[in-house]
C-alpha cells in the first residue's frame, strides 16, 4: 500500500518529459550508440566504433524510428525534426572522430588500455559537457527543485502562488537582515 501511495516519487525524470531539449541533451547520445550497438553484430565490440559508416543501411531507420518515437510521445513534428537534426549533428561528430583519430588512435565505444583505442562515450566524471557525455543513471538529468506553496489566498478563492524556497525564506527576512 505505502508503495503505490508514494508511486510518483519513483518517476524518473525523462520519464516525465522524455523529448524536452534539456533531456535530449542528456540522453540521446547514449540511446543513439545503444541503438546502433545493439541492432545487429556488425557495431556491438568496442573497437567498431570507429568504423561506423553513415550509408550502412541501419542507420536511416534508427533515426527515423527515434524521430517518430518523438512524435508520438510529444505529438508535434518539430520535436520530430530537432530530434532528427541532433542525431545527425552526433553522426557528425562521431564519424569526424573516428576519421580524424591522430598518432595511430582508434576509436572505441570506451578507451581501452591498450594505449591505441580513444574512446567516444564520456563519463560525467570527465571535464566539461560534451554531446557523448553519458549519464550512469536517467535519474541524474537534472537536479530536483523544491518549490513552496503559499496557501494564504487559497481558501478565499484566490489563486496560490508557486515560489522556490530561497525566494520565500529570503522574502520572510526582516529588511536589512540580508546584508
Amino acid at each position: 500500500e505505502h508503495y503505490h501511495a508514494t508511486f510518483y516519487q519513483h518517476v524518473e525524470a525523462l520519464s516525465v518529459t522524455p523529448f524536452s531539449s534539456r533531456a535530449l541533451d542528456r540522453g540521446l547520445s547514449a540511446l543513439l550508440v545503444a541503438l546502433i550497438r545493439l541492432h545487429g553484430t556488425e557495431y556491438t565490440a568496442n573497437a567498431k566504433a570507429g568504423q561506423l559508416r553513415r550509408d550502412h543501411p541501419a542507420i536511416p531507420p534508427l533515426i527515423e524510428y527515434l524521430a517518430q518515437r518523438a512524435e508520438l510521445v510529444s505529438g508535434k513534428t518539430e520535436v520530430a525534426n530537432q530530434v532528427r537534426a541532433e542525431i545527425n549533428e552526433r553522426l557528425d561528430l562521431w564519424l569526424n572522430q573516428a576519421q580524424y583519430s591522430e598518432g595511430g588512435q582508434r576509436l572505441g565505444y570506451r578507451r581501452a588500455k591498450d594505449g591505441v583505442t580513444e574512446g567516444l562515450l564520456r563519463s560525467t566524471q570527465e571535464a566539461d559537457w560534451q554531446p557523448f557525455t553519458c549519464l550512469n543513471s536517467l535519474r541524474d538529468v537534472e537536479a530536483t527543485s523544491t518549490l513552496l506553496l503559499n496557501d494564504k489566498d487559497f481558501e478565499s478563492g484566490g489563486t496560490p502562488a508557486w515560489t522556490h524556497p530561497v525566494v520565500a525564506v529570503a522574502a520572510l527576512e526582516p529588511e536589512g537582515a540580508q546584508e
